[in-house]
């Protein structure tokens, strides 16, 4: 992979995050509905497992980082 194509995985993945994390707070204070709450949690949990798979890579068990 190159370094152009993991980096933009990662920030998919990260704003995936991002929009989870939102969402929460979002319902939490009652600015959305808990309707759009989960569209958008579905959205960002595909966000984050669709691209995060290409650049968490596991390591060895007896490799040290």
């Amino acid at each position: 992979m190159t370094r152009h194509l993991e980096t933009l995985m990662k920030t998919i993945a990260m704003l995936g995050l991002a929009l989870s994390v939102g969402a929460g707070f979002s319902v939490f204070t009652g600015a959305i509905s808990h309707d759009t709450y989960n569209l958008l949690m579905v959205l960002g949990m595909l966000m984050w497992f669709g691209s995060a798979v290409f650049w968490i890579k596991a390591k060895p068990l007896g490799e040290q980082s």
